[in-house]
């Protein structure tokens, strides 16, 4: 397991080890539906990194926000994809001007 440190203090799991999946994480599998459009972009800035990932589902949208200086991720959900869509393009362009770097912007990164 890597912990994701800001500041020498652990703010979360980045990657998860080779154990077997639990009951729980099993059914959240069978449940959840498959996004019709995903995003993810990865940014560095300095010692931080930040992600961004838009997931589009039949009839809501997710966006989130993980910075590794805050202790939790923000997480919203719009009804209507093009308000999502409108968010995600509006924080990476001020993002971006702020002074963060893309290190990846693409599909989901799984593994």
């Amino acid at each position: 397991m890597v912990i994701a440190k800001a500041n020498n203090r652990a703010v979360g799991t980045i990657f998860r080890s080779q154990q077997p999946p639990t009951k729980n994480e099993m059914f959240i599998k069978q449940t959840l539906p498959e996004p019709k459009t995903s995003r993810t972009v990865l940014l560095s800035k300095t010692n931080a990194l930040g992600l961004f990932s838009l997931a589009i589902f039949h009839n809501k949208s997710r966006l989130v926000t993980i910075d590794t200086r805050l202790e939790e991720p923000a997480i919203r959900i719009y009804g209507e994809a093009k308000t999502a869509q409108t968010v995600f393009k509006e924080q990476l362009e001020i993002t971006l001007q702020n002074g963060w770097t893309i290190a990846y912007d693409g599909p989901p990164l799984h593994g």
